[in-house]
């Protein structure tokens, strides 16, 4: 990487044109601030808040960093695949500006760290998953179906909390709580399993012989899940947790709050309620992560409005214990639930980019 030292700009945008001039090295290329970068002993490199950011620059290729920066002094970091590190400081002049947006780079440790938090606190969601998809299918097997009908929901609602955990098992989630959207037959395809395919059979009449097999690959299934999250090989990856405090309402909005999840229960509400608890559960293992430089603000308004959006889907649960369909809720109730869903999403779209993870070495395009 040449030209990197004692480089010049005015404030405000610019478009840097970044050239790898060699024939065999990829580049990871960020701008740092002069005044926030400090020597990071682990990576050898100074590290501190990023203006720009290229996550591969290829051999023997150029490419546009665009960045909006403030006066000031600035560091062009250039690292490779194997660590080493190209850098030059350059100075940046010129009036103040607005629009200028940096972020903090965690190290991966401190996101594992996150991410352990994250696993102590949904352990005994995961246990209590065991337990009472254990009684759902017990119930199934001896033709009880009124209890069964009773004991789904509290299992079901297990599942949704997991939030981060179900989409770290991969392929298991479709065995678990999978949908029948795109399947040839519908709730009739024998590929539409889980929860779900046992809530349709349940409130549709369907008979304890054909809805066994359905309970008991559900219970299987669950767990191999437990078995998996106890695993030292378990694939929890940490750069899951600030994407999942975002997708888990996404999908909720999406699917429980137009009621297209909806096989005949009526619980979507009681869905949704469950992955605000689970995106909560996400968000506070990684409050502890909005220091030092980022904004504390965001982490502590992300949680006030997932406790809001918690405290009022919570409301539809009635002294019973049970929970009013989506379809009885009037069009304002609705709207007010759908508004206050978004709102919340458009916070937390910026948690990901908030904490922004240092990586171990710069992609080569083949991941």
């Amino acid at each position: 990487m040449a030209g990197l030292k004692g480089w010049r700009a005015r404030s405000g945008r610019t478009v840097f044109t970044v050239r790898n001039a060699t024939r065999n090295d990829y580049f990871f290329v960020q701008i740092v601030a002069e005044n926030s970068a400090t020597l990071n002993l682990r990576y050898g490199l100074l590290v501190g808040r990023v203006y720009g950011q290229l996550d591969v620059l290829a051999p023997a290729t150029s490419a546009e960093l665009d960045a909006v920066l403030p006066p000031g002094h600035y560091y062009f970091r250039c690292l490779d695949r194997t660590g080493n590190v190209n850098w030059g400081l350059g100075e940046v002049s010129g009036p103040p500006v607005a629009g200028a947006r940096a972020y903090a780079p965690l190290a991966a440790d401190q996101l594992q760290l996150a991410m352990l938090t994250y696993r102590l606190e949904v352990a005994p969601v995961l246990r209590r998953l065991g337990t009472d998809t254990d009684r759902l299918a017990a119930a199934v097997r001896a033709a009880r179906l009124d209890d069964a009908r009773r004991l789904w929901l509290p299992a079901h609602l297990d599942y949704a909390e997991l939030g981060v955990a179900y989409g770290t098992f991969g392929a298991l989630d479709a065995r678990i709580d999978g949908r029948p959207f795109g399947l040839p037959r519908g709730v009739h395809d024998p590929q539409f399993q889980g929860f779900l395919r046992l809530e349709y059979g349940l409130w549709h009449g369907q008979s304890p012989a054909r809805l066994e097999p359905v309970a008991v690959a559900l219970d299987r299934a669950v767990h191999t899940l437990l078995r998996r999250a106890k695993s030292s090989k378990a694939v929890w990856r940490n750069r899951d947790l600030p994407l999942r405090a975002h997708e888990i309402l996404e999908n909720t909005l999406q699917f429980e709050l137009t009621g297209s999840t909806n096989e005949g229960s009526g619980t979507n509400l009681a869905t949704a309620w469950a992955n605000a608890k689970g995106t909560i559960l996400a968000l506070e293992a990684l409050r502890p992560l909005f220091q030092h430089g980022r904004d504390p603000g965001l982490i502590r308004k992300a949680l006030a409005q997932t406790n809001t959006l918690a405290a009022a889907l919570a409301r539809y649960r009635r002294p019973s214990g049970a929970w009013r369909p989506l379809a009885s809720l009037s069009t304002r109730e609705r709207e007010r639930i759908d508004s206050a869903t978004s709102s919340l999403l458009e916070t937390l779209e910026h948690v990901p980019g908030e904490l922004q993870s240092w990586p171990s070495r710069p992609s080569s395009g083949d991941d």
